[in-house]
């Protein structure tokens, strides 16, 4: 079934429900985004359109609108899996194009990863999981913290609000990889000795209200050897 949904088409007060939702629903679990910079970029559409398929592809779980259901036959999971189809097929041009990962990029393969491990935990959601470590890895958020000749006030340097969204979004991307990796008692892709970001200090809500305070700068003491441990512990015990 097509949706003949566009995110920036007629149906522009529906794909609003549709990302209220999501901040309702989705972000106080994965808090990837800022709330009034997020609608400020989808008015001026600036958001990619593969990223905000993606959200749709989650927040459609939540919905009871009928626009929605009825290309789904009633159904609002079938609803997120043809967002998520739409999703993969906007993000397909991009994959074939040599460019630099950017931190929209991260942000729909997390959300498309989320989807379908939720909905079919099999092999393409956990080699899809080891991807997204690596684009973290790529744009840096494994080490926010670590300590740089750069200031905050200098040419490039992050803001402290683009820094917290960017821990979010990191430990995010752990708390994937940690699921997969215990439900599935395999090794986590995320490597804990090569980690320097601190845990968020905000919550999600204040990070969708683009609050931020200093960061508490405290570090989760990773032992590699007592999570292989549990792993071990978890496939011997069925």
């Amino acid at each position: 079934v097509r949706f003949k949904l566009s995110p920036f088409g007629p149906f522009s007060l529906l794909n609003y429900s549709s990302i209220s939702l999501y901040f309702t629903y989705i972000q106080p679990i994965y808090p990837l985004f800022q709330k009034a910079p997020f609608y400020d970029d989808y008015n001026h559409k600036r958001i990619p359109t593969a990223l905000l398929y993606a959200i749709f592809a989650l927040s459609a779980r939540h919905s009871l609108n009928d626009e929605i259901l009825k290309h789904s036959r009633g159904d609002s999971c079938l609803a997120g899996d043809n967002f998520a189809r739409r999703a993969k097929m906007a993000s397909a041009n991009d994959e074939d194009i040599d460019k630099p990962i950017t931190l929209d990029d991260l942000k729909t393969k997390f959300l498309l990863c989320v989807h379908e491990y939720t909905r079919n935990p099999g092999r393409r959601a956990w080699v899809s999981a080891g991807n997204i470590v690596r684009m973290a890895y790529e744009l840096g958020l494994h080490q926010i913290d670590t300590p740089t000749k750069d200031d905050v006030g200098s040419p490039g340097a992050l803001s402290e609000l683009a820094k917290e969204e960017r821990r979010h979004v990191w430990w995010c991307v752990w708390k994937l990889d940690a699921w997969v990796g215990i439900s599935g008692a395999t090794p986590f892709a995320v490597d804990g000795q090569v980690v320097c970001t601190a845990f968020a200090s905000t919550s999600p809500a204040e990070l969708a209200d683009s609050k931020v305070v200093p960061s508490s700068q405290m570090f989760l003491n990773t032992d590699v050897e007592k999570s292989w441990g549990l792993m071990r512990e978890l496939q011997t015990s069925n």
